[in-house]
């Protein structure tokens, strides 16, 4: 997903022109996180073995994070080689299968 940015309105309007001005500084760093541009993936069912994950970035994620799960599990990357990172992530649980929600970006 694109992220869409502030488009300013040209104005002779002092009052209008500052208040662009400050909604565009507050606006910016948060638009500019790595965190921020990213995709929520839903109901993905991670098990103790390889589970590939269909990120859908179109380029390499900077990372991810657990948004919900429903056992407590640890998730991580899987040592499995993954030749496709722009692609998919390969993740596992360290116990039994959690249905789980990720924020990657």
């Amino acid at each position: 997903m694109a992220l869409k940015f502030l488009r300013k309105v040209n104005t002779t309007i002092k009052d209008l022109f500052h208040a662009q001005e400050n909604i565009e500084q507050c606006l910016k760093p948060i638009l500019n996180s790595p965190v921020i541009d990213g995709v929520l993936i839903k109901d993905i069912d991670v098990s103790t073995s390889d589970t590939i994950v269909n990120h859908k970035l179109g380029r390499n994620p900077l990372g991810w994070i657990v948004v919900k799960r429903n056992e407590n599990a640890v998730i991580y990357e899987s040592a499995t080689t993954n030749n496709n990172r722009d692609k998919v992530l390969i993740l596992k649980a360290s116990s039994a299968t959690t249905d789980t929600y990720f924020w990657i970006f």
